[in-house]
């Protein structure tokens, strides 16, 4: 819980992009993350960089063994979850604003919002 407030807390920022961050992570643009990219990347913030850490980081955000994380794996990992969403919305990859006026507009017509 307290992981999906911290990301509600971060897509709210005014100045928060999702691309912007990722061209931090990814400088060279080889178009995923892995254990050194991240390492590097955390090198730049703090002095003692723990390999527990960023494994961590590697299982927490991707959806494959194979020790990378995609662009779309690391939007779907930041970005919060919202609530009383099916499942086929879920799916859809746009901004949270466009899932929460889907979702008001299946309240407003009665549809179940879980299927």
């Amino acid at each position: 819980m307290k992981l999906e407030a911290e990301k509600k807390q971060l897509e709210a920022m005014d100045d928060f992009n999702t691309v912007a961050v990722w061209s931090q992570l990814d400088p060279l643009n080889y178009g995923y993350l892995d254990f050194n990219s991240i390492k590097e990347y955390f090198a730049r913030y703090e002095s003692e960089i723990m390999k527990e850490n960023v494994q961590a980081v590697l299982r927490r955000l991707s959806d494959c063994p194979d020790g990378k994380i995609s662009f779309r794996e690391f939007g779907l990992g930041i970005t919060p979850e919202v609530a009383c969403l099916d499942q086929e919305a879920a799916n859809i990859e746009f901004g949270t604003e466009k899932k929460l006026e889907m979702a008001e507009a299946r309240k407003s017509q009665n549809q179940p919002l879980v299927t």
